[in-house]
């Protein structure tokens, strides 16, 4: 799943933060919920991790995950 981390520097110390990101659902998932997790594919998870992508690069990662790939 996509997410992201980030640490909080507040006045009472530091904080490691995280989140999952979510995106439409497809066409298994519409009927429980209108949004679902973002799911990367193996091949992207380069790409995500790299520290050089751009915001503009990733956010074409956040789609729904194919619904034929889920059980």
């Amino acid at each position: 799943m996509a997410g992201l981390w980030n640490p909080w520097h507040g006045p009472a110390g530091d904080l490691l933060t995280c989140c999952i990101l979510t995106t439409d659902a497809n066409e298994m998932v519409r009927p429980i919920h209108d949004r679902m997790q973002v799911i990367l594919p193996p091949a992207d998870f380069a790409a995500w991790l790299a520290p050089a992508s751009s915001p503009a690069d990733l956010a074409a990662l956040l789609r729904p995950y194919p619904a034929d790939d889920l059980e």
